[in-house]
C-alpha cells in the first residue's frame, strides 16, 4: 500500500518534472536553442518535448539532462575554460577519450579496450578467416582478385608516444602478425601498410591532432593499395596538390573544445591531367569529390570524398581498365580521391551506412575486377560494419 509520504513523494516528483517542462518552454521564448555547436563541430540536443510515457519511464528526465547540458547559456566558454584548466592548468594528460602524447600529439585514450586472451585471438581469428574465404571464393569465381589492406592507425603507429600510464593494447599488437599471416595461408592477397610506413616514420604521416592520417599517409597507403594491384598509382608530380588556407579542425582537438593551436592544414589533390568523369553518392548525382570549403570556413577530414557515405560510384568511361569495389571506413575517404583515376568504375561502400544488401550480393551484382578491403589494425578482428561480409548491419563508429 502506497502511503500518504509516499504520495506526497510521487507529486513532487511529478511537479518537478512538469515544472521543468514549463521552464523549457519559457526558456524557449527568451532564447532559441542552437543547432550546433561550432567550437565541438557536433549537433546539440533540442528541447524535449513532453510525453506521459517519457515521464514514467524516466526518459524525459535524461532527455533534460543532455539538453540542458547542450544548451545552458555560455556553454562553450565554459566548455573551453574546463577544458584549458583540466590539461594546462592542471596538468591532466587525458581528457574526453583524448590523450597528450609526446610533444603534444593528440592520441587515443584506450584503457577502455577489453584484452583478447590467446585463445580468444584464435578463435576470433578463425571466424575472420572463414568470411574471407567466402568472399575470395565469390571474387574468384568470375576471375576477380580480392586484396586486403591493412593498414596502422595513429594509436597504433605512434604508439611511443603515449605518456606513463597509457598505452596501446599488448593483445592489438599481438595480432597484426598473426591476421597477415593467416590471410597468407587461406590464399588472400594483402597489403601490410605499416611495413611501409615505417620506412616514412620521419614523415608527417597522421595530424597532431586529429586521429587520421594526412594527405602524405593517404597517398602511402593508396600507391601501396595500386601496386598491390599491379597498377601504376600517380605519383606526387603528377597531381596538382592543394593546401587550403582555411582553419583544420582536428577530431581529437575536437574532443577537447580544441584547446590546442590549431596550425595544421588539409591538403587535397586531382590529376595533373584532368580525367572526365561522373559521380553519384548514396543514389544521387553529386560531381564534387570534396565537401566544399569557403575561403573563411573551418574544414574537417571529412571533407575527402564529402565524408562518410554508404556507397559512392565513379565513372571515368574507360572500359578498357579495369573496376574496383572498394569496402573501408573514414580513412578510405582520402584514398578514394586518388584511386577513382586508375580504373573504369570505382564502387566505394562503407558498410557501416550501406544496408541495401550484404558485401557478397554486391560482389555477386557488379562482378568488379578488383575488390579491395581496406581495414585498420584496431578492427583486423572486428566482424560488424565494415568488417561483416554476409549481412547488414550498420555500426556508426564513435570515431569518424
Amino acid at each position: 500500500m502506497v502511503t500518504v509520504s509516499e504520495r506526497w513523494e510521487q507529486a513532487l516528483y511529478v511537479a518537478i518534472f512538469f515544472g521543468i517542462a514549463v521552464a523549457l518552454g519559457v526558456g524557449g521564448l527568451v532564447r532559441s536553442d542552437r543547432a550546433s555547436s561550432s567550437l565541438e563541430q557536433r549537433t546539440l540536443a533540442q528541447r524535449p518535448t513532453v510525453a506521459w510515457v517519457d515521464l514514467v519511464t524516466g526518459e524525459f528526465g535524461r532527455n533534460v539532462e543532455t539538453y540542458l547540458s547542450d544548451q545552458f547559456l555560455g556553454r562553450d566558454t565554459w566548455v573551453r575554460s574546463y577544458a584549458q584548466l583540466s590539461l594546462r592548468g592542471l596538468g591532466k594528460v587525458d581528457m574526453n577519450g583524448v590523450v597528450i602524447g609526446k610533444g603534444g600529439i593528440l592520441l587515443g585514450d584506450m584503457s577502455s579496450h577489453q584484452p583478447l586472451t590467446d585463445a580468444e585471438i584464435g578463435a576470433e581469428l578463425e571466424a575472420t578467416m572463414a568470411q574471407f574465404d567466402r568472399l575470395k571464393a565469390a571474387v574468384t569465381s568470375y576471375g576477380g582478385t580480392l586484396l586486403v589492406v591493412g593498414h596502422p592507425t595513429k594509436n597504433s603507429f605512434l604508439r611511443a608516444d603515449y605518456p606513463a600510464g597509457f598505452a596501446f593494447p599488448d593483445d592489438l599488437a599481438r595480432i597484426a602478425p598473426l591476421y597477415f599471416a593467416a590471410l597468407k595461408q587461406h590464399g588472400v592477397a594483402s597489403v601490410d601498410v605499416a611495413a611501409v610506413f615505417e620506412k616514412h616514420r620521419d614523415e608527417k604521416l597522421y595530424y597532431d591532432t586529429d586521429h587520421h592520417w594526412t594527405f602524405t599517409g593517404a597517398h602511402l597507403a593508396y600507391s601501396s593499395m595500386l601496386e598491390g594491384l599491379g597498377i601504376k598509382p600517380l605519383a606526387l608530380d603528377e597531381l596538382v596538390l592543394t593546401t587550403l588556407p582555411n582553419k583544420f579542425v582536428g577530431s581529437f582537438n575536437r574532443k577537447i573544445a580544441m584547446t590546442f593551436p590549431q596550425t595544421e592544414k588539409i591538403t587535397i589533390a586531382s590529376p595533373r591531367v584532368p580525367i572526365p568523369y561522373t559521380r553519384v553518392q548514396d543514389g544521387k548525382v553529386s560531381h564534387d569529390l570534396f565537401k566544399a570549403h569557403p575561403a573563411k570556413a573551418s574544414v574537417a577530414y571529412g571533407i575527402y570524398d564529402q565524408g562518410d557515405r554508404g556507397e559512392i560510384v565513379i565513372d571515368t568511361n574507360r572500359p578498357k581498365l579495369p573496376s574496383l569495389l572498394f569496402v573501408g571506413d573514414s580513412f578510405g575517404n582520402a584514398i578514394e580521391t586518388l584511386a577513382w583515376t586508375g580504373f573504369d568504375e570505382s564502387r566505394y561502400l562503407d558498410l557501416r551506412h550501406y544496408t541495401a544488401m550484404s558485401l557478397l550480393d554486391y560482389v555477386a551484382k557488379y562482378k568488379p575486377d578488383d575488390v579491395v578491403i581496406l581495414v585498420r589494425d584496431e578492427r583486423y578482428l572486428y566482424r560488424n560494419g565494415n568488417g561483416l561480409f554476409t549481412g547488414s548491419a550498420p555500426s556508426v563508429d564513435s570515431e569518424e
